[in-house]
C-alpha cells in the first residue's frame, strides 16, 4: 500500500496454507480510477460466490468511488480432489513440526 494509489490487485488463492504462495494462484482481478486518499484509507469490499455452473466469482469494489472489477474461475482451473487431498495430508504433517 502506498498514498494516493490509484490501482489494487485483489490476487485469489485456493489452499489452506498461511502464506499466499504456498496456495494454488487462481488469478486476479484490477481495480482501476480509485480516488487518491492516504495509505490504508481505501476500503474494497471483496464478494465470493458460485454461479450456477460451479464457477468462482469474484467481485471487488471500492466502497467510496464505487470502482469495481469482477473475476469469473471455471471449474477446470480447480485443483482434483486427489491433490486437494494430498494438500492437506502435507499440510497436516508440516503443521506438527
Amino acid at each position: 500500500m502506498r498514498d494516493n494509489q490509484s490501482n489494487i490487485k485483489v490476487k485469489v488463492y485456493q489452499g489452506e496454507r498461511k502464506l499466499a504462495n504456498a496456495n494454488k494462484f487462481l488469478g486476479e482481478c484490477n481495480i482501476s480510477n480509485i480516488p487518491p486518499k492516504p495509505k490504508g484509507q481505501v476500503i474494497v469490499t471483496v464478494n465470493f460466490s458460485l454461479d450456477i455452473n460451479g464457477s468462482l466469482v469474484v467481485t471487488a469494489k471500492e466502497n467510496s468511488g464505487g470502482q469495481e472489477s469482477d473475476l469469473k474461475i471455471a471449474m477446470d482451473k480447480s485443483l482434483p480432489p486427489d491433490v486437494i487431498d494430498e494438500l492437506i495430508k502435507k499440510g497436516k504433517r508440516d503443521g506438527r513440526r
